[in-house]
């Protein structure tokens, strides 16, 4: 049963984190032990986050024959109190120069809830603080290329169980965390190793677990040498959707380069290339916010480099506007709906408006009709968002839906109170629409239960935010149709569904079926967003399934999306008449004029629309919002787009 609602998509990191496309914001307990302890204190949480964030997980080829140069080689032998499954009693690390002494490498060794085992270490936990941890001395690992590699054995005490082996390394002259990564293991013996790059003249390591409880033995570090040098990434950059342009610095010996991205939730390869040059366009979609790894690895038959990683998350600087074109296919039943292409949208939001002339009295004409069908995969183990101050145009059919706290759940719909208490209430709004057509009055219907208990639901006609007329209808777990009439319908009303604010009890309220009709007489007109279509970038059309009869006419426009937070203006729109089975553009369309000159272009504005002007390829040349009703602009030769306003012209010159 759902006791929260689910507004974000989580996974998990290596480290055991509940993250949001891999980013982490809590630490392992064990590194927060070091942290508070005095030699933790010159170190910050952030570093050690960014570390954790930055995880590059296994390269796709990493040979580990290479020439090696062993710095540490630590079998535990001095650790002879105790045995494995009864570890000693005494904390080594409560002494430091003790634990320091029972090491065979030399220095200043360091650690917490340390045991010996029998020729072995054992970290062991502890209730308040956590888990142990052990880290080495600063030492040199800076060898040919800083590269280094990370042999143990692990394995955990707590039988059936499995967690991660944290390793991480820490310039100790900079206090900078170099690297962090983790792998599983159970309470079986289990051979580890990590390869890293970036070694330093004062490099530590630190290990830990983040459960305690483990063995850990024949523990070396060892600076290692791959046959070619890595490349260095100068440049990532987003070209277009699908095009991500990467350069690097060339490798003395590479006759080629193996080229791959990663995504970093399922390690799956989304793109990979072997080339000869020092560039490539990797083809994925990214997505907003989320990071993603870039590795080259320099190649010359089997030799090969460590793989050289960039990490980072990917979006355009812009999406330029598409510009709509006039409809085709225009029958009875629809039109197909057209546009041009915009750079940097990875799909199309395109708006259909429909205006409808009643042909008779008493006429009736559906607002709405939903049976929710796209929400057929949702459950009530697993809901899924449909808007949290937004609209509902990816799930509904009719377009210009607005709602909060709506979740889908096997094929209905949900609205709650839950959040009541902090002000966020559950509902449903509909557009804007002209609903004193015939007598004033709305119908609707459709199905609803609760979850929890009897509750209510409150469906009203408003305007200006102010009731109009509302009905109330009672809600029970097991559910029931239900069918009212509201009266007072005018122009801009809207109808509104929503959980009683004197409702106590905190529930659930579902909705299906739902239909809304009202009465029209002959001539009259209700005007009212129809649908929205989400189309692939890879299209520029869409077929429009509506009705077209008489008078009636449809509206379209087309917005260039990446992710909510980057959008393209919306384009000019297009108006579709049956009456003349033509497709035209809009009519402020005729009012903005560009002219050529000698040296450019003249632009009339008499609407003092905002001004911008793209090459062909859709890079912006310049762009003036001062209003001014008219201007001229110097441009070299070619081909441009200026867009005045919603006004879309291509010129050339």
């Amino acid at each position: 049963m759902i006791a929260v609602l689910v507004l974000n998509v989580f996974s998990s990191n290596a480290f055991g984190q509940e993250i949001d496309y891999g980013k982490a914001t809590i630490l392992p307990k064990a590194i927060k032990n070091f942290l508070n302890n005095k030699e933790g204190k010159k170190y910050s949480e952030t570093q050690f986050v960014n570390a954790m964030n930055h995880i590059a997980h296994a390269p796709k080829y990493a040979p580990s024959d290479q020439d090696a140069t062993i710095v540490i080689s630590e079998d535990f032998s001095k650790w002879t109190a105790g045995s494995e499954g009864n570890p000693d009693t005494k904390d080594v690390s409560q002494n430091a120069s003790e634990l320091s002494s029972l090491m065979n490498y030399p220095g200043n060794w360091s650690g917490i809830y340390t045991y010996q085992a029998g020729g072995m270490i054992y970290l062991g936990y502890d209730q308040a603080n956590g888990p142990g941890y052990l880290r080495t001395p600063a030492i040199d690992l800076r060898g040919k290329q800083g590269l280094y590699r990370i042999k143990l054995r692990v394995r955990n005490d707590i039988p059936n169980t499995q967690q991660m082996l944290q390793v991480i390394s820490i310039d100790e002259e900079s206090t900078f965390v170099i690297n962090m990564d983790a792998k599983p293991f159970d309470n079986k013996w289990t051979d580890m190793e990590f390869t890293f790059s970036g070694g330093v003249e004062k490099t530590s390591i630190m290990l830990c677990a983040n459960g305690g409880n483990i063995y850990i033995d024949d523990f070396t570090v060892e600076c290692v040498t791959y046959p070619l040098d890595s490349p260095k990434i100068t440049y990532v950059s987003f070209i277009d959707i699908n095009k991500i342009e990467v350069k690097w610095s060339p490798v003395d010996g590479a006759t080629s380069y193996y080229v791959y991205v990663q995504d970093p939730e399922d390690n799956s390869i989304l793109d990979e290339q072997t080339v000869t040059g020092t560039s490539a366009y990797l083809r994925f979609i990214p997505i907003d916010h989320k990071k993603y790894y870039i590795y080259i690895i320099a190649k010359n038959g089997e030799d090969e480099s460590f793989p050289t990683v960039w990490w980072d998350s990917l979006r355009p600087s812009y999406v330029t506007t598409p510009i709509a074109l006039p409809a085709t296919n225009i029958s009875d039943n629809g039109f197909t709906a057209n546009w041009e292409k915009a750079i940097s949208a990875s799909q199309y939001i395109l708006a259909v408006t429909q205006e409808h002339v009643a042909t008779r009295d008493n006429e009736t004409f559906i607002i709405f009709d939903d049976d929710f069908s796209s929400l057929d995969n949702t459950s009530i183990e697993n809901p899924g968002l449909v808007a949290q101050l937004g609209y509902c145009d990816r799930y509904f059919k009719r377009g210009g839906w607005y709602g909060d706290l709506v979740i889908g759940m096997n094929g209905m719909i949900a609205i709650t109170n839950v959040y009541a208490e902090i002000d966020m209430n559950g509902n449903l709004k509909s557009p804007k629409m002209n609903l004193g057509v015939g007598d004033g009055k709305v119908n609707i219907s459709g199905y609803t239960a609760s979850m929890f208990g009897d509750a209510a639901l409150s469906i009203a006609i408003v305007k200006d935010n102010q009731v109009v007329d509302e009905k109330t209808i009672n809600v029970s777990t097991s559910g029931g149709t239900f069918d009212i009439e509201l009266s007072g319908g005018s122009y801009d009303s809207q109808i509104y569904i929503s959980i009683p604010d004197n409702l106590s009890s905190k529930d659930y309220i579902l909705l299906d079926n739902i239909k809304i009709t009202c009465t029209m007489n002959k001539g009259e007109i209700i005007k009212l967003p129809y649908t929205t279509y989400y189309v692939p970038y890879t299209e520029t059309s869409h077929n429009v399934e509506m009705p077209f009869t008489g008078e009636d006419k449809a509206y379209y426009n087309v917005q260039g999306y990446f992710s909510d937070e980057m959008k393209s203006d919306v384009s000019n729109d297009i108006t579709v008449s049956r009456a003349t089975g033509i497709a035209e553009l809009s009519d402020a369309a005729e009012k903005a004029s560009v002219t050529l000159t000698e040296g450019g272009v003249a632009i009339s504005n008499p609407k003092a629309a905002k001004i911008y002007i793209y090459s062909i390829n859709g890079s912006m040349v310049t762009k003036d919002l001062t209003g001014t009703t008219h201007t001229t602009v110097a441009l070299p030769s070619g081909s441009y787009i200026v867009r005045v306003g919603n006004d879309i012209f291509k010129i050339m010159r």
